[in-house]
């Protein structure tokens, strides 16, 4: 029960990343190298809130989000306004969430204190917080702190907390003050964004397959609602034309590469034909376009696959039983 306890709190905060309000980027360090913020605020009030629905209004999904609620009294689709993570590089190792929203404090605190693991320790005016559970067979480490009474911060280890806190608390510089530009202060209408603030090819722990990576600059990934379709664009700059000419052929391929298999596959070619690429220099803009329509109805294939695969199932598992009865 211990265990079920913590890892139902750590499950529904990471869960809540689903269910965001608008960036504050003065809350964010200004070490930070890469930013995500997730806005479903937005998302919810079009189409892209009716794909949520087809999702959540699901019994085993919607019993597990009453449940959450039960244990933790957080309701994901109202208590969480925002969320956004960020790091300065390996996001294993840098990586720090912070979640705002209607919380509990003592009551989500008190649930973690079940865990046999659970240790805290104060860091000035606040309490840190940590636990492990055993995952794939390797115990991890989970670091947390309630900044405030609306604001949870969860990092990979104490070191990213404290940095955060401090930012919080006006002991460092937070990312506002160092007037970079994301793109993110400019999409007000994208729910889920993406920015490498400070320069791609600075950070270090990138797979070495992507070694193209390295040679960007600084990029912007967000998807928004326009029209009846959702709508992804990438911005980038890299370190010269070359490169951009190199990504360019990259995601023409990509489109190539579905545009083939047009018969097996109608839907992806169908969304490949919207891409749409240009570049000026080391500069490049990418956008593609999905229908909502077309979503929906692959979720609902998904959802029936799964409901007739588990029809299958049971009618196996039932055939043996009425055999031997007879």
């Amino acid at each position: 029960m211990k265990r079920i306890t913590a890892l139902a709190l750590l499950w529904g905060l990471f869960v809540s990343t689903l269910y965001a309000g608008p960036v504050k980027l003065e809350e964010v360090p200004a070490k930070a190298k890469w930013i995500v913020h997730i806005d479903t605020e937005q998302a919810l009030k079009g189409k892209a809130g009716e794909v949520v629905k087809l999702i959540t209004d699901r019994p085993e999904v919607s019993s597990k989000l009453a449940a959450l609620k039960v244990i933790t009294s957080v309701n994901l689709m109202k208590d969480i306004y925002g969320i956004t993570i960020c790091g300065e590089g390996n996001p294993d190792k840098t990586g720090v969430v912070m979640v705002n929203g209607k919380f509990d404090p003592t009551k989500l605190t008190t649930i973690l204190k079940a865990s046999d693991t659970y240790t805290e320790k104060s860091y000035g005016k606040h309490m840190l917080l940590s636990w492990s559970e055993m995952k794939n067979g390797t115990q991890k480490n989970n670091y947390a702190c309630f900044a405030r009474d609306d604001l949870a911060i969860l990092g990979p280890n104490t070191d990213v907390i404290k940095h955060t806190l401090d930012v919080l608390d006006g002991k460092e510089k937070n990312f506002l003050s160092q007037n970079t530009t994301t793109g993110i202060e400019e999409s007000k209408n994208a729910f889920i964004m993406v920015a490498a603030a400070n320069g791609l090819n600075e950070l270090e722990g990138i797979n070495p397959q992507a070694a193209v990576l390295k040679k960007i600059v600084n990029a912007y990934l967000s998807f928004e609602e326009s029209d009846s379709d959702l709508l992804g664009t990438l911005k980038l700059e890299a370190e010269n034309e070359e490169t951009v000419i190199n990504i360019k052929q990259m995601i023409l391929g990509v489109q190539g590469m579905a545009m083939i298999t047009a018969e097996q596959k109608p839907e992806l070619a169908k969304i490949a034909q919207t891409i749409a690429v240009d570049s000026k220099g080391s500069n490049l803009t990418a956008s593609i376009a999905c229908p909502f329509e077309m979503i929906k109805k692959v979720i609902e294939r998904e959802i029936q696959k799964k409901l007739n695969y588990q029809k299958a199932m049971n009618a196996e598992t039932a055939a043996p039983a009425k055999a031997e009865n007879f």
